[in-house]
């Protein structure tokens, strides 16, 4: 099944202009915290859950086939950018940059690839533009009996 690791190795491998690539701990404590400017938009992959599909017949096994969400945030400092306009420019080219490197992605031992749900702006607090673009892959359950 997909490791929230190795979606960041891969950003880290391919997206050379984000700074710190984190999960949900270190995005929970960086929005918990006053804004703090930083020279490079940070990432934060957090896993968003699965979802049961089709049951696949077999012998001894129980094989299911699931989707598996997670979202890639993207905070902005917007610290010295009180509006958030250069923040918002930034928003676009990095957005491409994480979608090249994703979509049409799986890791090895994935059934399908990475494909984009939906992406926005969701949280554009002062000092900070917080960007989620969302993924799902399909896969499967196995289970040997």
């Amino acid at each position: 099944m997909l490791a929230m690791q190795d979606i960041i190795d891969r950003l880290k491998a391919e997206v050379p202009a984000l700074g710190a690539i984190e999960g949900a701990i270190e995005l929970a404590a960086l929005l918990g915290s006053k804004p703090q400017p930083h020279a490079k938009p940070r990432a934060h992959v957090v896993p968003m859950g699965l979802r049961g599909g089709a049951l696949q017949n077999g012998t001894g096994d129980f094989t299911q086939d699931i989707e598996v969400a997670f979202t890639v945030f993207l905070t902005f400092s917007a610290v010295a950018d009180p509006r958030g306009q250069k923040a918002a420019v930034d928003v676009h080219a990095l957005q491409t940059l994480v979608l090249a490197a994703l979509c049409g992605w799986a890791p090895e031992d994935a059934v399908g690839v990475v494909r984009l749900l939906r992406a926005a702006p969701i949280d554009l607090r002062p000092g900070v533009l917080v960007y989620a673009i969302e993924f799902a892959i399909q896969d499967q359950l196995r289970i040997s009996t």
